[in-house]
């Protein structure tokens, strides 16, 4: 953790538990629902490619279903974690959700703010990213970023923390400039 960390998010388990409720409740939803007594019936000719997909799509419902049933479940003791979610100060950047270590600012090249799924995210942009210490998922993460070319080494995003986007931002832009 940065020594005097200007701004400091926390887990919330409040956030995290409404997203875990709400994988479950639409997990529940598509393994309960009965989709194939909706599915069409076979038809010959130029629609019975769009019917097998509607058809295959509506078998696989429960599937999905219960996947999001197991994950959410699988999320359940998250909400029980304390800790730092987010951390901006004087040294640089603690983010554990992807960061081993403390990001200085020395080896920020770029941040920018982008949107992921209508949810604001940090972007940021490392020098020497393949050799800083990262999360094994969090660096399969940043070579598809960075294959995209418009998101960053790693993403901060606030929805798990206790923490607002506009303290975040502010607080970075006191030490890098941030691009919008």
């Amino acid at each position: 953790m940065p020594q005097a960390a200007h701004y400091t998010a926390h887990r919330s388990a409040r956030r995290i538990g409404v997203l875990v409720a709400l994988i479950i409740v639409l997990g529940l939803f598509l393994l309960l629902f009965d989709f194939a007594a909706f599915a069409p019936e076979m038809e010959t000719g130029s629609g019975a490619r769009r019917l097998r997909a509607a058809q295959l799509i509506f078998a696989a419902a429960p599937w999905l279903g219960g996947g999001a049933v197991v994950i959410g479940l699988l999320f359940v003791p998250r909400m029980f974690r304390k800790g730092v979610e987010i951390g901006i100060g004087p040294s640089g950047i603690t983010y554990p959700p992807a960061l081993k270590q403390v990001l200085l600012w020395d080896r920020v090249q770029r941040v920018a703010v982008r949107t992921i799924a209508m949810q604001r995210v940090l972007s940021v942009w490392m020098s020497d990213a393949e050799n800083f210490p990262m999360k094994p998922w969090a660096r399969r993460i940043a070579l598809m970023n960075r294959s995209s070319g418009g998101y960053g080494d790693f993403n901060i995003e606030t929805l798990r923390s206790d923490g607002t986007f506009e303290d975040l931002l502010a607080a970075v832009e006191d030490y890098f400039p941030v691009e919008r």
